[in-house]
């Protein structure tokens, strides 16, 4: 079967067991298909962006590996690009990891971020002026190869969790 030029409209079942498509003929616009899609095979988007109605998953270009980002000093965080990804502080003197209000740097809400100290400086996370951190049982990575997240949990609030001490 073939479909070339026109519209192609139908209320029955239709079965396609091939479909090509090559640079000449393609799908432009908007294309909706409704029930159930069954892929076999590869399905490369990349070249496009996924978007999903409910915004849970709207990520555009998102590598499939976490990003780690090294640091040699003190950090703050400045960029909406270091959301999803493991800082990863690599002092060996005692250091800060500092998150900025809203106002700076507006991540949305539900942002995750981890810190990693590999280094054998200490780091401690402090919020910037006007920030709200929770935390428990202290805000610094407890040694060397410790852990942590931020989850920004409301407007200039988040909460750090994981291998902490006070």
């Amino acid at each position: 079967m073939a479909l070339n030029k026109g519209k192609f409209n139908t209320d029955e079942d239709l079965q396609v067991n091939s479909l090509s498509v090559n640079k000449r003929a393609g799908f432009q616009g908007e294309t909706t298909l409704a029930g159930t899609i069954k892929l076999k095979g590869d399905l490369d988007l990349s070249g496009g962006t996924v978007r999903f109605q409910d915004g849970v998953q709207d990520k555009i270009a998102v590598a499939s590996l976490t990003p780690i980002n090294t640091v040699y000093f003190p950090h703050t965080l400045n960029s909406l690009s270091q959301r999803d990804t493991i800082i990863d502080i690599r002092m060996q003197v005692a250091n800060t990891f500092t998150i900025p209000k809203d106002s700076v740097v507006n991540f949305p809400i539900g942002t995750t971020l981890d810190i990693l100290q590999s280094g054998t400086g200490q780091t401690t996370v402090v919020p910037a002026e006007g920030v709200v951190l929770n935390y428990t049982p202290g805000n610094k990575l407890r040694f060397q190869w410790s852990m942590a997240t931020l989850l920004k949990r409301d407007a200039n609030t988040w909460l750090l969790f994981g291998d902490l001490t006070a």
